[in-house]
């Protein structure tokens, strides 16, 4: 997963998942779209990872990132968090307010099933722990916005985006878990 960021005090964070584990968190400050895709293409080749498998913030400098790299041949994974949701096939689901909320409440649910592990990166821990939900009457799950974690964090949440847009790849690999029930308070 790959949260693109060039200027202020965001950073450039790539995770790479391998197992469930996470394999490796690399964060850069202020860095320039092509030094990004660089970076990238490095990753992809030294740990063999097929292109489809790799998640990018494609909002805003992302979307950039995100050409230069199919112009080099590699179709990553377009991720804007607030975009629509993606309906999973099933009927009896809680009800994602948008692809962020999907994409979070399914890295909570990972987590809470033991699929994730190798979380050993304080910040990351730090920001996961930033990110609060709402889960209203219709069963719609709201993530908080960005700006509320900003503010809770006092910066951008970097680190926990990567590992989401990490995490959301195998979505893309059919392998759905949205609606397996758990309780709102875990």
């Amino acid at each position: 997963g790959v949260d693109v960021a060039r200027y202020g005090d965001d950073r450039t964070v790539f995770i790479i998942l391998k197992d469930g584990n996470i394999e490796l968190i690399e964060s850069y400050p202020q860095t320039s779209i092509t030094e990004v895709i660089t970076r990238t293409i490095q990753l992809i080749n030294d740990y063999q990872i097929d292109p489809n498998y790799v998640g990018i913030d494609s909002v805003g400098l992302g979307a950039g990132v995100v050409d230069g790299l199919k112009q080099n041949g590699y179709e990553v994974i377009e991720i804007q968090g607030g975009a629509k949701p993606i309906e999973p096939e099933y009927e009896e689901a809680y009800k994602p307010y948008n692809l962020r909320s999907q994409m979070y409440y399914e890295l909570r649910r990972d987590f809470i099933n033991g699929e994730i592990g190798n979380l050993n990166n304080e910040t990351l821990k730090l920001e996961l722990q930033a990110v609060k939900y709402e889960i209203y009457s219709d069963k719609t799950v709201k993530i908080i916005g960005k700006e509320a974690i900003k503010k809770l964090l006092g910066r951008s949440p970097d680190f926990a985006d990567a590992l989401v847009y990490a995490n959301w790849v195998k979505t893309y690999r059919g392998e759905w878990r949205w609606a397996l029930p758990i309780s709102a308070g875990d």
